[in-house]
């Protein structure tokens, strides 16, 4: 849990993290998609199944590295989009 808002804490533990250890999916970003919207909802349920699965699994869930690979979604759909405009 880490808390409301997250956002500080997500960006403290992305820095220590490895932002290409998870290929988490970059939402809106095809060709077909409105060059200006944006959704994380997808990013927030990919990552909660992946906590999920590896915590199934009986892994340990390496939190700086899930932390930096969202954060490197976010950053690259929001970058993308603004090239854009």
């Amino acid at each position: 849990n880490l808390g409301f808002p997250g956002g500080p804490v997500i960006d403290r533990l992305a820095k220590e993290g490895d932002p290409k250890a998870i290929g988490f999916p970059r939402g809106l970003t095809g060709p077909r998609d409105a060059p200006y919207d944006f959704s994380f909802s997808g990013l927030k349920t990919s990552v909660a199944r992946w906590i999920e699965a590896k915590r199934a699994a009986g892994e340990e869930v390496p939190v700086r590295d899930v932390a930096a690979s969202f954060q490197e979604a976010v950053v690259d759909v929001l970058t993308r989009k603004a090239v854009r405009a």
